[in-house]
């Protein structure tokens, strides 16, 4: 598989991740302090796709203002730079201008929303 590709159970990280409130990426100890009435959400046991989804939602948020520790997390994690364009585009398209997305982006989006059909 290329390197720019995404699995289809990255695809469906992303879609979950789309409906992520903030919360879910802060530790459990802070939900359980101040939120204590709200769903706690726990990380997913996959530390790769844990990254991703953290990824998703922080970039979905807050507007293209991820920290670059967010950015080191998701390379460490294994992402590619290519990579890293299609999850911000699959995520959030008409949030950032970027200097153009991979060339499978748009067939990547048609996937991630066939995804969120069967989620």
């Amino acid at each position: 598989m290329p390197d720019m590709m995404m699995t289809t159970i990255e695809l469906a990280v992303i879609a979950l991740a789309r409906h992520d409130p903030l919360s879910s990426v802060k530790p459990s100890w802070h939900s359980a302090l101040f939120l204590s009435d709200q769903r706690q959400h726990l990380p997913l046991a996959n530390p790769r796709l844990e990254a991703l989804r953290r990824y998703a939602v922080l970039f979905r948020l807050q507007r293209c203002e991820v920290a670059e520790v967010e950015h080191e997390r998701l390379r460490r994690a294994g992402y590619n730079p290519q990579q890293i364009r299609m999850i911000e585009n699959l995520v959030a398209p008409s949030r950032c201008e970027r200097d153009g997305a991979p060339p499978s982006a748009a067939s990547a989006h048609h996937h991630l929303e066939s995804t969120i059909r069967l989620v």
